[in-house]
């Protein structure tokens, strides 16, 4: 059994050594997010008895990561950080759905609510990425939010002022 032991551990050696390649070849590619150059990486990784061959692509000016590995720390870290601007954002957009339903109703609304939803979009870009994609707004951009909601707002306060005038006129 040893001697099986020795030859297994022999092989394996020689598979490390000479056929799987974990140091790969990389080369530049433009980044995906910011267009400047980018270090692409292809190499094997060994998963479940089998070979797979790998790319990785990094950018060192944006920050930039993605893969096609089975396991990577970087993309769980991503989904992770994703995960925690989506369930952000998710909050916001209710906070902000509560603020549109006080208007409607014709109730006041304090400066205080806007404040924080703005001071939110400006210190965490992945929740204002998450709001364009609730809202389907063009542009990713703090202000381009900013600018739905104040619309939104107007026009949930002037439909129930003309709801309110047309009931009073109504009654006349």
């Amino acid at each position: 059994m040893n001697n099986t032991m020795m030859i297994q551990e022999t092989h394996n050696a020689l598979v490390l050594e000479y056929v799987l390649d974990t140091n790969g070849f990389t080369s530049e590619e433009p980044c995906s997010c910011c267009g400047q150059a980018a270090v692409r990486r292809e190499f094997d990784e060994l998963l479940g008895g089998c070979i797979n061959s790998v790319y990785s692509l990094d950018c060192t000016h944006c920050g930039h990561h993605e893969c096609d590995q089975e396991f990577c720390s970087k993309c769980e870290a991503n989904m992770e950080e994703n995960e925690r601007g989506y369930l952000k954002a998710c909050h916001y957009a209710g906070l902000f759905e509560d603020i549109e339903q006080k208007l409607r109703n014709g109730k006041a609304v304090t400066g205080v609510y806007l404040t924080e939803l703005k001071q939110a979009l400006h210190s965490d870009p992945e929740v204002v990425s998450w709001l364009c994609t609730f809202y389907l707004l063009d542009a990713d951009e703090p202000q381009t939010v900013v600018h739905w909601w104040k619309k939104t707002m107007l026009d949930a306060r002037f439909n129930a002022r003309l709801e309110a005038r047309i009931e009073q006129a109504k009654l006349n």
